[in-house]
């Protein structure tokens, strides 16, 4: 071996060692590192020091291991100190001058050179499967690689182009004869041109070339991709061949047309489009913004993304309905529809269409030939413009809600209903003048917009001649005198400044105060109900995150025996423990969660926290096993699905059915009384007990007991506090706890809350009650602990009775 001159200077050895990459290694013939360089810490993560006098198999694998020369090395596995592992080429060489068998072993990763292997291969399958051509050339325009695409494009095996010049397939592109150093002035370029198969035909192609640079960012060659566009380029003569014949056409239709140039971003709209929303014909230019500025906010989202859908390939051809502003301030109903026009490679570079008016189609009711909300918050709008500019003095939004509809729905059937509506809606139209307009909103509810009115209380005489007319006998249905009410929210502008939107709500509002108010009544909006509207929006925020925050509860109210006050039953009552107005009862929540979709969720959380606090009563004190009784919204009685849901809960928590009660309401009974049937025999079935809530002040309550298998009945609270009162409310409650007792029914007072009125219960001969009076509603643990204070109290008493 030649000994390099300057390595006998100090530290030249190790300075050496430590410039290079590899790691050496010295190693005595059983395998032992006698030394080893600086770089082992770097590749291995090991100390070199560490390292002398151990197996060599600590750092390679097995192969390496053997004692003979590998003078052109070979591939193995390095094990880091951390246990991982990475590629190594490993030369081995016999060590001269040394110890006999002593050798020499260098050691490098190949991790580096193995990943821009890798990454090289997956660039290749990319360029291979791509469906545009791509081509590299060096600085002499000589074709160094060709994917398949480029190769079958032009009628050639790659093989075949691989060192032939870039102009063989491109004798009519000027770049393709220019000096490499006049390329690398150009840079990127973009541009059509034509190229020439091997059969000598030629095919139009849109180019972009590149250059292409070294790790020191030197240019070294260029890359073309290009793609075929002979199909585009016969599309658009033939295109320009039928202009006259198109031009012709767009005059004579009757509906708009459009067409999209969607490489330029410009748009051609026909005279006809630009007529139907009130526009001459140089009143609107050719941006695609001419169309969407003006489309309604409401449905703009959904025509751009249908629009990309077609574009993108999505669908099979674009069509949509929404609403443009016409000139005059109004909205007009239009259906668009349209198609792309595709080039070779399916990517759509034109779309064209037409542009129809439909908004008499869809602006009108189809039973009563109304106009529907959307028109009516459209001349609302326009209304409430005239009001800004003084035009017109007041006006009024009128929301009104027909009552017994359901009832009649029944009855008679749908058919009369739809008579029903009809003649309300010729009766309303009567009643309101010429300039005023009539609408029907969704259901059992009609609008009405009444311009330029006095003063407020022109407004509420108007209301009261309304519910006057409404209450005024109908005659359809075979000659059937049908009375009907209605309930009436008004919302009176005086200044213009509301939205349509925001006034309608308040008409809404209105219409609701009135109806929780009693049937034939009217609510005017005003400053104190928009502050409730505004908390009920808080309500309904807050109420989505309840159940996430944890806030519902439930707290449990004792039924007991009167005569002795013996605790049998909890009542299971919703809270909700908000975290500013502290405990919310039901009543005020529940028909917000209705509003805002959170009441399935409430609903399945009680079922389940109910279900889950039996189980716990029953695991910290199984004689304590009083069952609980939980009411059901009228919603909840609708679902089908209701016994299942009720089954699963008790099987999850190991409850046995005979300790639930289901609490029903007869005003939810009769919402839908076949459906509301069919659930309780199934929970009947099931194990479920079934009380019937406000007994006495529903609808029809003793048909409601020849329908529906029911156990308890629980009599209103109103029945209860009129008790002080001689006659009719004590006859009441007897006459239902004699029905009762011959039906086999158990029987609660609710309500109670004075010693006076247990003391009549008990003399009319009512078995059990709850209210105040025994306990309010309590938390699980004050519950539990009541029931077991009521009873040690009565077993002291037998105790001191014996």
């Amino acid at each position: 071996m030649t000994k390099l001159p300057g390595l006998d200077h100090p530290g030249a050895l190790e300075a050496l060692l430590d410039a290079l990459d590899e790691a050496v290694l010295i190693v005595d013939p059983n395998q032992r590192i006698v030394a080893a360089s600086p770089q082992l810490m770097r590749l291995c993560g090991h100390d070199p020091r560490s390292l002398v006098g151990k197996n060599l198999g600590v750092i390679l694998s097995a192969e390496s291991r053997a004692p003979g020369p590998a003078e052109d090395g070979y591939r193995l596995e390095a094990y880091r100190q951390d246990g991982t592992s990475f590629p190594a080429w490993v030369r081995r060489r016999r060590l001269a001058g040394g110890r006999p068998g002593t050798s020499l072993l260098v050691i490098r990763d190949l991790s580096p050179l193995e990943a821009a292997r890798d990454h090289l291969q997956r660039l290749e399958k990319a360029l291979a499967t791509m469906q545009v051509g791509v081509a590299f050339s060096d600085r002499d325009q000589r074709l160094h690689y060709v994917n398949p695409a480029f190769a079958e494009m032009h009628g050639y095996r790659e093989a075949e182009l691989l060192g032939a010049a870039l102009g063989l397939v491109a004798p009519d592109d000027p770049t393709a004869r220019l000096e490499f150093r006049e390329i690398k002035q150009l840079r990127r370029l973009h541009y059509e041109t034509r190229h020439r198969r091997r059969d000598g035909s030629d095919l139009a192609v849109e180019v972009m070339r590149d250059l292409v640079t070294d790790l020191r960012g030197d240019p070294v060659g260029l890359v073309t991709i290009c793609q075929e566009i002979t199909q585009r380029k016969l599309a658009e003569a033939a295109l320009r061949a039928s202009e006259e014949r198109y031009a012709l056409a767009v005059e004579g239709a009757k509906d708009g047309i459009w067409d999209w140039d969607l490489v330029r971003g410009r748009v051609f709209y026909s005279g006809r489009w630009k007529e139907l929303l009130g526009f001459g014909e140089q009143e609107i230019g050719d941006s695609p913004e001419e169309w969407f500025s003006r489309v309604h906010p409401a449905d703009r989202e959904r025509l751009q993304e249908r629009l990309a859908g077609h574009r993108e390939g999505l669908t099979p051809h674009f069509e949509d309905e929404h609403r443009l502003v016409h000139r005059d301030g109004s909205h007009r109903w239009v259906l668009a529809r349209g198609l792309a026009v595709r080039n070779a490679s399916g990517e759509a570079y034109r779309m064209a269409g037409s542009l129809s008016d439909i908004t008499a189609r869809t602006a009108l009711d189809p039973l009563t030939e109304l106009p529907n909300r959307l028109l009516f918050q459209d001349r609302l709008d326009r209304a409430l413009g005239r009001l800004r500019r003084r035009d017109i003095d007041h006006l009024a939004v009128l929301a009104i809600g027909i009552d017994r509809l359901a009832v009649v729905d029944e009855s008679l059937g749908p058919e009369t209903v739809d008579e029903l509506l009809v003649a309300c809606a010729k009766r309303l139209e009567k009643r309101l003048r010429p300039g005023d307009t009539l609408a029907r909103d969704v259901g059992d509810t009609f609008l009405a917009l009444l311009e330029d009115v006095r003063s407020p209380e022109n407004t509420e005489r108007v209301a009261e001649r309304i519910l006057a007319d409404l209450r005024q006998p109908f005659a359809v249905a075979a000659d059937h005198a049908i009375l009907l009410t209605a309930n009436l929210g008004l919302a009176v502008s005086a200044t213009g400044e509301e939205e349509a939107a925001h006034l309608l709500h308040d008409a809404d509002a209105a219409l609701r105060q009135a109806q929780s108010r009693g049937r034939g009544t009217y609510q005017l909006f005003d400053r104190e109900m928009r502050q409730n509207a505004l908390q009920r929006l808080r309500l309904e925020a807050d109420l989505l995150h309840a159940l996430e925050r944890h806030e519902l509860v439930l707290r449990y109210q004792p039924i007991v025996r009167l005569r002795d006050g013996e605790v049998f039953l909890f009542e299971a009552l919703l809270r909700w423990h908000h975290p500013e107005r502290g405990l919310i009862a039901p009543g005020e929540f529940l028909p917000v969660a209705v509003d805002c979709g959170a009441l399935d969720a409430i609903s399945a959380w009680t079922l389940d926290e109910s279900c889950r606090q039996l189980a716990a009563w029953a695991a910290a004190d199984p004689p304590f096993g009083l069952p609980i009784s939980l009411n059901l919204t009228a919603a909840q009685l609708s679902d089908p699905a209701l016994a299942g849901k009720i089954r699963e809960a008790l099987a999850r928590h190991g409850v046995p059915a005979s300790h639930l009660c289901i609490e029903i309401t007869e005003t939810a009974l009769a919402r839908d009384p076949r459906v509301a049937r069919a659930v309780i025999v199934e929970l009947r079935e099931l194990g479920v007990r079934i009380a019937i809530d406000d007994f006495g002040v529903g609808y029809s309550s003793l048909s409601h007991l020849h329908q529906f298998p029911v156990d308890v009945l629980k009599i209103d609270r109103t029945f209860v506090s009129d008790l002080t009162r001689k006659g009719q409310p004590a006859e009441l409650i007897r006459s239902i706890v004699d029905l009762g007792r011959r039906l086999g029914l158990s029987v609660v007072a609710e309500g109670v809350e004075t010693a006076t009125q247990r003391r009549r219960l008990l003399a009319i001969g009512c078995p059990d009650a709850q209210g105040f009076f025994y306990a309010p509603a309590l938390p699980a643990d004050e519950a539990r602990a009541y029931a077991l204070t009521i009873t040690g109290r009565r077993r002291g008493k037998r105790a001191a009775a014996d």
